[in-house]
Order: structure tokens, then C-alpha cells, then sequence
């Protein structure tokens, strides 16, 4: 599975929900990369992965 086929697929459910998921997160990010991103960065490491997405309100 690709990466696109991967955020193709997490985008109607993280809309679906309206809420992050247990393996994709959403970022805002319009004024730039957001503060909070390497304690995403870090939980999704410390953890089994996932999906970050910056850009998607």
C-alpha cells in the first residue's frame, strides 16, 4: 500500500470520527509546522506508528 493509498484511506475516517484517531493525527499547520509536532512525532515513535497530517482541518 502506498502512502497516498494510506492518506486516501485516513482522511474519511479521521472525518468521520471529527476526532485523531489511535493511528492518525491532524495538524492544522496554516501558520506554519505546529509546536506540538515533535510530541506527535514522539508519541507515534514510542508507540506502534501512525499517521501524521499536517494541513487537513
Amino acid at each position: 500500500m502506498s502512502l497516498q493509498d494510506l492518506v486516501d484511506a485516513a482522511v474519511p475516517r479521521v472525518r468521520a470520527a471529527g476526532t485523531d484517531l489511535a493511528d492518525v493525527e491532524v495538524k492544522q499547520a496554516a501558520g506554519g509546522v505546529p509546536k506540538s509536532l515533535p510530541e506527535s512525532l514522539s508519541a507515534f515513535s514510542n508507540g506502534s506508528g501512525g499517521l501524521l497530517l499536517l494541513g487537513l482541518d
